[in-house]
């Protein structure tokens, strides 16, 4: 695990929330819900390594690639 990315995205994160909260205290529960739910998206989303992972046309070649040998048969 990449614990130096993990470690800076959650400080840009936390930092965000600390900017964001003055404003975000005015606004209804829905605007506050889906900000949070966003943020938490982005979070998530920074933990994986977009860039060097497979695509799912690779995955579904994995998965079906022992079915392709026995369809030969």
């Amino acid at each position: 695990m990449r614990w130096g990315v993990t470690l800076g995205v959650t400080l840009l994160v936390l930092l965000i929330i600390l900017f964001e909260l003055p404003a975000l205290r005015q606004k209804p529960l829905r605007d506050k819900i889906a900000f949070f739910s966003l943020l938490l998206c982005g979070w998530v989303l920074a933990q994986f390594d977009l860039p060097n992972m497979a695509g799912p046309v690779t995955w579904l070649n994995e998965l079906f690639k022992p079915w392709g040998n026995l369809m030969k048969k």
